[in-house]
């Protein structure tokens, strides 16, 4: 699949993890309007964590998470 700005091939990479993607990295770094992700590691089994990608606002979320927990266990 091409870039449907330049025409260049998207790389392999970035199809993979994103599969819908219409851009390749430099166009979509050079329109500017993409809201960046960010991956937080999920430790949910024995054998090893995994990586969860989430938006700006999923990823706040998840940092203040702890913070509320903690601040309702000082309460009890």
């Amino acid at each position: 699949m091409n870039c449907v700005i330049c025409n260049q091939p998207i790389p392999e990479e970035r199809l993979a993890a994103v599969p819908d993607a219409t851009h390749c990295v430099r166009c979509l770094a050079a329109a500017g309007d993409a809201p960046r992700l960010r991956g937080v590691m999920v430790y949910d089994q024995k054998t090893g964590g995994r990586i969860e990608v989430a938006s700006p606002e999923a990823f706040q979320r998840l940092r203040e998470t702890p913070a509320v927990i903690e601040e309702r266990l000082s309460r009890l």
